[in-house]
């Protein structure tokens, strides 16, 4: 009977990662605690091109984890082996450079943060540095936003780029057909006032502006978007207006 729940293949650079999953895949499957050769059989079984590894040490290993004599398990030995210097820095490069993807929400980016975190070396990811990372892979549309707030810690800066990000998506909402009629009518009145201003003024000749910066080069110093300056930043008064 094949299992309810596959079980993950070792690729040799998560470690931490394969464990935890394999574990997880285990209490999915109903696999016992104390189902040691069931679970190293398992484990060794899906070890891809590393099955070699498991081959040479499955004598030695009696035990999943280590037991109450201090005897080693298939974790212990499987961590040494490959939770390495070389692992860690692999994966301490990747988490610099992941940066939250277009359309995903903070949770899912978070959580693919923290398992990379999961691989690095507790040593070189203290608080600050967490909360450093997140901040800089956040989308260039809140990540000014959220950095302005000086978020205590990573929750905090989690928390705040979630307002943040829902108020972005809540901006980028289509507009019900009653919305859109009155936002129209209104440029159109607009349109009509400015165009019977500029009738009753004298005409002058046309001299081109030079220095002046085409609206869709400007960057809003607020939302760090291009096409408003701040001052027409629909975010942040959105903000402002819930405080």
């Amino acid at each position: 009977m094949s299992a309810a729940v596959p079980y993950p293949t070792f690729n040799g650079v998560n470690p931490q990662s394969w464990l935890a999953q394999i574990e997880r895949a285990f209490k999915a499957n109903g696999v016992r605690d104390d189902a040691h050769d069931k679970r190293i059989g398992i484990a060794a079984y899906h070890m891809g091109s590393f099955q070699e590894w498991a081959g040479l040490h499955n004598p030695a290993i009696t035990e999943w984890d280590n037991d109450n004599l201090g005897h080693e398990g298939f974790k212990q030995f499987f961590i040494a082996e490959f939770f390495n210097d070389d692992t860690k820095a692999e994966a301490m490069e990747l988490a610099s450079k992941r940066t939250q993807k277009s359309g995903e929400n903070i949770d899912t980016y978070r959580a693919a943060l923290e398992k990379i975190w999961q691989e690095c070396d507790p040593a070189d990811l203290p608080a600050r540095q967490k909360l450093r990372i997140f901040l800089n892979g956040l989308t260039p549309a809140i990540r000014m936003s959220v950095k302005q707030t000086s978020p205590a810690d990573l929750a905090a800066a989690v928390q705040t780029a979630k307002i943040h990000y829902r108020a972005i998506r809540e901006e980028m909402q289509p507009s019900s057909s009653a919305e859109i009629n009155e936002a129209m009518a209104g440029e159109i009145k607009q349109l009509k006032e400015r165009l019977d201003s500029f009738e009753r003024k004298p005409r002058t000749p046309f001299q081109p502006q030079r220095n002046r910066q085409p609206i869709l080069n400007l960057q809003c110093f607020y939302c760090g978007r291009m096409g408003h300056r701040q001052a027409e930043c629909r975010i942040k008064a959105l903000h402002i207006k819930q405080g």
